[in-house]
Formats: structure tokens, C-alpha cells, sequence
């Protein structure tokens, strides 16, 4: 890879990185729950879209497997499927978990604040302890700079220095889109300090990345850069995905058989 494609081996390094930490990751819930609770017309639409979107990404990487080209059509949108996945099945673990029909009506914002507040006061926990952390921007101020850190090969023996690099990327995405929502090039003192209190999960990443696929395009993704350069994006992206679908589906599994009766995915 020529050093001109630094971006994508930016993100590259980031997907490794990320799949590297959810190989075999799990979420436990800190306290017992043992009440009853029926299934509701809700909770069957979204394991629907659930189903339908997983299968349609299976499709598509069969076909990608026959034909490796068509990985260059399917990498804008991939984000974007991966994230309802796990936006869906996020909505299906509160309701589960808090028996609370509103949890179908989440946002993305309050799936996300729920998550870390629940992380914080430890009644969710990641069997990965770089996935329990909440980062305000303030914090991330203060952490070293990394100087081509992220276009090096990839090596997970300093997962710290990927970490911060991931959340500090993450950061600056929400930063765009808080300006974007504000019609503002520019930010205020005030709005400086709002932001800088804002609060970053490893999680988050599926969600900024949709971000920005659906507002500033997957630009660093060139067709010139071969197409098995853009397979192996496709599927670390997938196995991504389905590393952290695995981790929801086992916590939510667990919690339908104790409020249903039953596993449900």
C-alpha cells in the first residue's frame, strides 16, 4: 500500500483494532431480574428488521466472495446496515432489560446516554474493560500525540495508543455533526464548553461511522486502491459487526428466557 492511501490505512488500523477487542466479548448485567413480562407487537417488528437486514448482509457478502468488485458498491452502505443491526437490537436489550415499552422509542442519542450511564454505574458491564470506559472530549485533551501512529501495521501490543487515536477520531466526527446541526462553521466559547463535557463509549463507533457515511461519504474508499484492499475492509467491518451482534444476542437471549420464557434470536 502506497503511503498516499494513508487514510484508508487509518481506518484499516482501526477496524483490526476494534475487531481485536470484540473477539469473544460479552455483556453482563449487574443486578438479578426475574420478573415476567409479555412480547408485544414492538419487540416482533424490530426482531424482524433485525432478521431481514442480517440476512440481506449475508447475501450481499456471498455475492461479494463470487464477485470481489462488487465490495467497492456495498462499503458506503455497510455502515449504515451494521448500524441499525445494532441499533435495533439495542432497543430490544432495554426493553428487555428495564421492561420499559418507551425503550422502542429511543433515539439514537438516548440509546447511546442510556448505555453510558448504565456502564457508569456499573449495572452493565463489558467483559472488555475498554468498553466499560466513558471519555469526556475534556479528557482526551490531556492524552499524548501519536505521530503516524495510525498508518504504522497494525500491532495490538499498544491497544492504548489505537484506543485514544479511535475515540479522538470519533470525537472529531461528533464535532463536524455538531456543527453541522448548528448550521455554524465555527464555535463558540459556549458552545466549546458544551462540547467539551460531551462523553465518548468505544461502542459508539457503528454509530459515528454511519454518520458519516450518510453525511460526508466513505472518502478515504477508492475503487483505484484493488479490489482486495476493499474486501478486506468489507469484512473486517463485517466480522466488527458480527463480533458485537454476538455479544447483544447472548445478553439478550439470556434476558428473554427469564421475561419470556424463551430465547428470542
Amino acid at each position: 500500500m502506497a503511503f498516499e492511501n494513508a487514510d484508508f490505512i487509518t481506518h484499516q488500523n482501526y477496524l483490526k483494532f476494534m475487531v481485536s477487542e470484540t473477539n469473544n466479548l460479552q455483556l453482563k448485567i449487574n443486578r438479578k431480574l426475574t420478573e415476567k413480562i409479555s412480547t408485544t407487537e414492538k419487540l416482533d417488528k424490530k426482531l424482524r428488521l433485525f432478521n431481514l437486514t442480517w440476512e440481506n448482509l449475508k447475501a450481499e457478502f456471498e455475492i461479494i466472495k463470487i464477485y470481489p468488485e462488487y465490495a467497492s458498491v456495498c462499503l458506503s452502505w455497510l455502515p449504515v446496515k451494521t448500524y441499525y443491526l445494532i441499533f435495533n437490537l439495542s432497543l430490544i436489550l432495554f426493553y428487555l432489560k428495564d421492561s420499559n415499552i418507551e425503550a422502542f422509542n429511543y433515539t439514537h442519542s438516548h440509546i447511546h446516554e442510556q448505555l453510558k450511564n448504565q456502564l457508569k454505574s456499573n449495572d452493565l458491564e463489558f467483559s472488555n474493560p475498554v468498553f466499560n470506559q466513558v471519555v469526556s472530549f475534556r479528557e482526551t485533551v490531556s492524552w499524548p500525540k501519536y505521530k503516524n501512529e495510525n498508518i504504522k501495521q497494525f500491532d495490538n501490543t499498544e491497544p492504548t495508543k489505537l484506543k485514544h487515536l479511535i475515540i479522538r477520531k470519533l470525537f472529531h466526527y461528533s464535532k463536524d455533526d455538531f456543527k453541522r446541526i448548528k448550521k455554524i462553521k465555527r464555535m463558540t466559547v459556549e458552545d466549546t464548553k458544551i462540547f467539551n463535557d460531551k462523553t465518548m463509549n468505544l461502542a459508539e463507533f457503528f454509530y459515528w461511522y454511519r454518520i458519516k457515511a450518510n453525511y460526508r461519504d466513505m472518502e478515504f474508499i477508492q475503487r483505484e486502491l484493488g479490489d482486495q484492499f476493499l474486501v478486506e475492509y468489507y469484512n473486517n467491518y463485517l466480522k466488527l459487526t458480527l463480533n458485537y451482534i454476538q455479544c447483544l444476542k447472548k445478553t439478550i437471549n439470556n434476558l428473554s428466557v427469564t421475561r419470556l420464557g424463551k430465547e428470542i434470536i
